[in-house]
């Protein structure tokens, strides 16, 4: 794999930032891992996402679930419960 093919399977830092609704690395990070999205940290300690992390259909574990729309839009960030 190409240099360019490695860059263009991660998603870039404003695509992590929308994605997260976060700017600072840290913050981007506990949001990742809050939401069992895999990613790894580079030096500069960032988080690099592979798109297929966030491409594949993501597994329900039991009842489906609402999204909070109305969280969504005051901006509040909720991630549900994980049943262990």
């Amino acid at each position: 794999m190409t240099i360019k093919g490695l860059f263009e399977t991660l998603l870039s830092l404003d695509e992590v930032i929308f994605l997260t609704g976060y700017r600072y690395p840290s913050k981007q990070i506990g949001w990742l891992r809050q939401n069992h999205i895999h990613h790894y940290v580079s030096k500069d300690g960032h988080p690099r996402v592979p798109r297929t992390a966030i491409d594949r259909p993501l597994r329900s574990v039991g009842a489906p679930r609402t999204p909070k729309f109305d969280a969504l839009n005051k901006g509040v960030h909720y991630a549900p419960k994980t049943p262990y």
